[in-house]
């Protein structure tokens, strides 16, 4: 849902703490409910969670929106092209203002996506967002959350973190021309969950050592506008088709077809030329091997594998190549990590062409025309559990 196009970028090095850290989680909770099934983009009950802590001498937050869809609203969304999306966003939108750089989600088969506020050309990560792509995966009454780190950077003001419940659509052949090829917004559908103001948040920045007190939450103002949306586009039955083949995957012989389709797509590009792409590797890789394929890719979102508790797949992204972001998200507790999985990102044909041939490459996914790249990890672990 991109309300910024980024000119260039100037990577903050942070030091990203555990989620479960050392310091204690004093937080506070707001709960939104939701009784019309036909909305459903906004889940029918869920919460926000956010607490403050410090980390050498970086304040930062942790945000995370919960959310659970019932029967009625999941059958209803399987009747549109559209994928359910949760956002969280600095609402200030002020560039280095809130920056985020990290988060995880436990949505099967997840998009995710991180957008920029730019001032002078110069830009910060304000918006992160996971959407689901297979809807079929989705069951009524689960918690899917969206977990969310962000430095604060300003200050100076006072920030409201707010989180939203959308639909999203696939973008127009002439967004994907101009260099936006990702999900949008689809008009009207964004509904706003909840939201905390970062300075209300418990305790101080210096400690968490203090009770949880009473957190103000303010209402919706005019300067609280939701996602970005765009005119309604029909799609094409050629996208239709896609997507169908895709959700339809199953086992290793379908998916190495759809594979073998995109590596012809890529090798076909332009050389000169800029393309979003997703890179999907056939294993997890540790840093070490990561770093090989860090050159050339603007706008890069790092992919990993973490299996929780409940067994259950959480997908983490991390923006970029922070050497320290990419460390702390190999320690956190939350999860046993398993990996580095896909990247996501912007790069020429000439880069695109080098990438697909790496052998830990496992096929590479070109936006051409009028589709986002897949990203096909889910898939292909999908297919060795079938073996």
């Amino acid at each position: 849902m991109k309300n910024f196009k980024k000119r260039f970028f100037i990577p903050i090095s942070v030091v990203l703490s555990i989620f479960t850290a050392c310091l204690p989680v004093l937080g506070a909770t707001v709960t939104y409910s939701n009784s019309d099934n036909s909305i459903w983009q906004k889940p029918y009950t869920g919460s926000m969670d956010a607490y403050k802590y410090t980390s050498g001498t970086a304040h930062w937050v942790n945000a995370v929106i919960n959310g659970r869809y019932n029967s009625t609203q999941i059958t209803n969304m399987k009747n549109t092209s559209y994928y359910p999306t949760l956002e969280i966003k600095d609402n200030s939108q002020q560039p280095f203002g809130m920056v985020g750089t990290y988060y995880s989600s436990n949505f099967p088969d997840p998009k995710f996506d991180m957008d920029y506020c730019m001032s002078a050309g110069v830009g910060s990560v304000c918006e992160i967002e996971v959407a689901n792509k297979n809807k079929n995966l989705l069951t009524a009454a689960t918690n899917y959350y969206l977990s969310t780190e962000w430095e604060r950077i300003n200050r100076n003001s006072d920030h409201y973190l707010i989180a939203w419940g959308s639909q999203s659509r696939e973008p127009s052949a002439l967004e994907c021309a101009a260099g936006e090829c990702e999900l949008n917004t689809v008009s009207g559908s964004a509904k706003s969950l909840a939201g905390f103001w970062v300075n209300s948040l418990n305790g101080t920045w210096a400690s968490m050592n203090k009770p949880v007190n009473e957190v103000r939450i303010a209402s919706l103002s005019p300067s609280e506008k939701p996602p970005a949306s765009v005119p309604e586009i029909e799609e094409k039955e050629e996208l239709k088709k896609l997507k169908k083949e895709y959700i339809e995957i199953s086992g290793q012989n379908s998916l190495k077809m759809f594979s073998e389709r995109a590596k012809e797509k890529a090798n076909k590009v332009e050389t000169s030329k800029e393309y979003s792409f997703t890179l999907t590797f056939n294993e997890p890789v540790n840093q070490e091997a990561l770093n090989k394929f860090n050159s050339g890719i603007d706008e890069a979102i790092i992919y990993g594998r973490g299996i929780d508790n409940n067994a259950d797949r959480v997908t983490i992204g991390v923006n970029g190549f922070d050497k320290a972001s990419l460390e702390k998200v190999q320690q956190n507790t939350g999860y046993d990590f398993k990996g580095f999985i896909q990247i996501s990102g912007k790069a020429t044909g000439e880069i695109i062409k080098k990438l697909s041939k790496e052998t830990e490459v496992y096929a590479v996914e070109v936006a051409i025309e009028d589709h986002i790249p897949f990203g096909l990890y889910w898939k292909l672990e999908d297919a060795k559990k079938s073996n």
